[in-house]
């Protein structure tokens, strides 16, 4: 906020990054510590205090370096108590040590915390006392004086046990203002330490406060217990007692959180950066605060997102003011899935600045987590969402370091995770840390950064907008081109209906390494259709031994022969077959379920794996389905029809191979298309382009869907091209029929890939990118694929 000292940006670096300051530069000084004390951090999540402790400790680490005698801090601090405290108040705290000054302040006035949980809240005030505890003197030649100690300040006027994603569900009550005044100045009365040890004074002045909280905000006990009480006297008496527990002891949550009744000193204000660990599992949210909150997925986690970066406009309050910073720490499904679109719809309003992805074991997660951080943006009321229209000249910083172990490999970690910063650092910097230098921008263009080890782009944020889904991807911004489908004057991308390979379609021209190139989505030439949920699989469905899984073993007889599923009519594909389903003779037919891969072996079920799976198809079997709550039956005009199919679920996934000419299952594991021959499609979508363009362009998570499938691209493929994509795949399908296990890595695969490179008209930097993002995705398979090439070559030397 200080203005008018030189190379601002360039100090404020040095203090953040380095812990350097000149402590002569006294304008400098002054003015990060009036930032200081303005600022107003909140962790609306704050389980046992790690991150307020975090933030508590770090500004005490900037003030000892801006002001090491801690003057200014002092000053500030007792100039802020009421006249009659400060002689004495001062007299005291110069008695201890610095640093419990510089706490009392930062507590006081630029730390926030929440929790849903009354003993998570308890924790986190348990760990501020201890902190405070630890800074004091103690003098164990004054036992009658408590050896010294002083006071603590009553901390849960800062520390507060509430439901941080839902607002009031009624209006709250300001028509008094004086109330308001009154109630901000009993709050800081009744934090001051010198209240803690004056029990009676402390009761009287939270029943003040508990009195105004219930005038203001009269259903906080219906809200809490369910109930009301049918005298308003009574129920009047029984919500100021719930309020004045709830903020003395914090035994019970608030079931909603609104600033300026539980902050009053922020009125209007509201907090410069929240930051935080939401939960990423467990409950998921309900209907209404979904709806309330206007996103689609349930997930705990997207809900605080939204929460507090907000619909783009004023209309839905949040406690993150304006320009405002939200730091978290997430997983990281939100930023392809289409259920999380509406929330990335909300997060596009705002400035994405950085979006690191990181290795799972940093923060002991079950699931990939990743750092976001958002400077929230406010639009004028009733902006449409797709008129949310931010400076087109900022840029993102997206960052995959999800290879490196911070626990393993520490030094690595934070080497690389320096060059994530997208400051403009001075060059003493680079050189004192002995760090390599950190990206910058250069003109117009985005930078990138990519090996098998870490990945690092800089890109125009509207540069998500070119694509519906608004992915927030990890990877080469060149290649994203493929997915741009939004037909957006600015998006410089020629959208048109017209003939594709004989059928007409929404054709998009992009424009690849200079050239102009024809695109469309595989769904407008084809279909990932969902088919047939049993509602009881054990009970329809038999494998072939040697499969996992419970499901009982099928006997050779009991499989319906292939002529005669060739010859099926059309009704008993629908109906089923004219077969006894108790003797189950000759009645299964096969059903695909996806399957299973051998990374460590380099090994996956692409291009002809026969399903160990069958399901009883004949007519009163499928009647009995018919009666389960749980069946579905969708597409039957795919049944038994010769196509693909792919595995649904799985880190590897999806994988594809021909079907088995039968029936498949409800999460959509077939795939069938108008103008590609199947071995041509099945060269293409067992490719490295193909994983690289629907983990990190479409979903990045290990399930797939047959949407999923149906948004991939697919172009134009030269003739002679798809000639010898169907040549090495039909190559590799005559192999595997006889070796099922057949390392097809390390023969036809490398000219398959290079032939679908060259068909989608990559370079030999954009092949780079994808084989090092492909080693970073499956490190375990690509060294498995890696060896078995070598003692393939090895073996052909000899």
């Amino acid at each position: 906020k200080e203005n008018g000292f030189n190379n601002k940006d360039k100090k404020i670096d040095g203090l953040v990054y380095l812990d350097k300051v000149d402590s002569n530069d006294s304008k400098f000084c002054i003015a990060i510590v009036n930032a200081l004390d303005d600022i107003k951090i909140l962790d609306p999540a704050c389980g046992s205090g790690a991150f307020p402790m975090g933030m508590l400790n770090r500004i005490v680490q900037f003030l000892l370096l801006v002001d090491p005698d801690n003057n200014l801090w002092l000053s500030k601090y007792i100039k802020k108590l009421p006249p009659e405290l400060q002689e004495t108040t001062k007299k005291e705290l110069i008695k201890h040590d610095l640093n419990y000054v510089r706490k009392l302040g930062i507590i006081r006035n630029a730390i926030y915390g929440i929790d849903i949980q009354p003993m998570a809240s308890h924790i986190t005030k348990l760990r501020f006392f201890i902190s405070l505890l630890i800074d004091q003197k103690v003098d164990k030649s004054k036992p009658d004086n408590n050896y010294n100690i002083i006071s603590f300040p009553n901390i849960e006027t800062k520390i507060i046990c509430a439901d941080s994603l839902k607002n009031a569900s009624t209006q709250i009550n300001w028509i008094d203002e004086n109330l308001f005044e009154k109630l901000k100045k009993s709050k800081e009365k009744y934090y001051q330490p010198q209240i803690a040890s004056k029990l009676e004074e402390k009761d009287k002045i939270a029943e003040e406060i508990a009195e105004m909280l219930s005038a203001l905000y009269s259903n906080f006990a219906e809200e809490i217990t369910g109930r009301k009480e049918p005298d308003p006297k009574s129920e009047k008496e029984r919500n100021k007692h719930i309020f004045k527990e709830w903020f003395m002891h914090g035994s019970v949550s608030a079931p909603f959180f609104n600033i300026d009744l539980f902050f009053p000193e922020l009125e209007g204000v509201g907090f410069d950066i929240v930051l935080g660990n939401p939960p990423y599992g467990g409950a998921k949210i309900s209907n209404d605060l979904k709806n309330a909150l206007g996103i689609e997925s349930k997930d705990p986690y997207g809900a605080f997102i939204s929460r507090f970066v907000g619909d783009g406009t004023y209309q839905r309050p949040t406690p993150l003011k304006h320009n405002g910073i939200l730091a978290l720490i997430v997983s990281d499904t939100f930023m392809t899935i289409k259920s999380h679109r509406p929330l990335r719809r909300q997060i596009m309003s705002s400035y994405s600045h950085k979006m690191i992805r990181v290795h799972p074991d940093t923060f002991k997660a079950t699931v990939n987590t990743a750092i976001i951080i958002i400077q929230r943006n406010v639009f004028p009321k009733n902006t449409p969402a797709n008129k949310f229209n931010i400076d087109p000249n900022h840029y993102c910083l997206m960052a995959d370091l999800t290879t490196i172990s911070i626990h393993e490999n520490h030094d690595r970690f934070l080497e690389l995770l320096y060059r994530t910063i997208d400051a403009e650092l001075i060059e003493d910097i680079e050189k004192d840390n002995n760090k390599l230098p950190v990206l910058k921008m250069e003109g117009d263009n985005w930078t990138s950064e990519s090996s098998e080890e870490y990945a690092i782009y800089i890109y125009p944020q509207n540069l998500i907008n070119t694509n519906t889904n608004l992915p927030f991807f990890v990877a080469s911004p060149k290649l994203f081109a493929f997915m741009n489908d939004n037909n957006d004057k600015n998006n410089r991308v020629k959208v048109e209906i017209k003939d594709f390979m004989g059928k007409q379609v929404r054709v998009r021209t992009i424009q690849v390494n200079h050239t102009n190139v024809e695109v469309i989505k595989l769904g407008d030439v084809g279909s990932a259709p969902h088919g047939i949920s049993t509602g009881n699989n054990k009970k329809y469905v038999r494998a072939v031994r040697g499969t996992k899984g419970s499901y009982e073993i099928i006997e050779d007889n009991m499989i319906c022969p292939d002529e005669e599923i060739k010859s099926i009519s059309g009704n008993e594909k629908v109906h089923g077959l004219n077969k006894d389903w108790n003797t189950l003779e000759g009645c299964f037919v096969p059903f695909e379920k996806g399957g299973e891969s051998n990374a460590d072996g380099g090994w996956l079920p692409n291009y002809y794996v026969p399903t160990p799976y069958y399901i009883n198809w004949a007519k009163d079997a499928i009647s009995d389905m018919r009666k389960n709550p749980g069946f579905a039956w969708k597409n039957e005009k795919y049944f038994f029809k010769k196509g693909l199919t792919f595995s649904i679920s799985g880190i590897y996934a999806p994988t594809f191979r021909l079907n088995s000419g039968g029936v498949f299952e409800a999460k959509g594991s077939g795939l069938f298309c108008d103008i590609l021959e199947d071995e041509t499609l099945l060269g293409i979508m067992s490719s490295k382009l193909a994983k690289f363009i629907f983990k990190n362009f479409i979903k990045h998570s290990i399930d797939t869907s047959g949407d999923d499938i149906s948004s991939f691209t697919l172009l134009n493929i030269d003739e002679d091209i798809s000639k010898d994509l169907r040549e090495k795949v039909s190559s590799i399908i005559e192999i595997q029929k006889q070796n099922p296990r057949y390392d097809y890595a390390s023969h036809e695969q490398i000219e398959i890939d290079r032939l679908v490179y060259k068909a989608y008209g990559l370079n030999e930097d954009d092949i780079q990118e994808v084989e090092c993002w492909y080693a970073r995705r499956y490190p375990k398979l690509v060294a498995a694929q890696k060896a078995n090439l070598e003692a393939k070559q090895k073996a052909e030397i000899k």
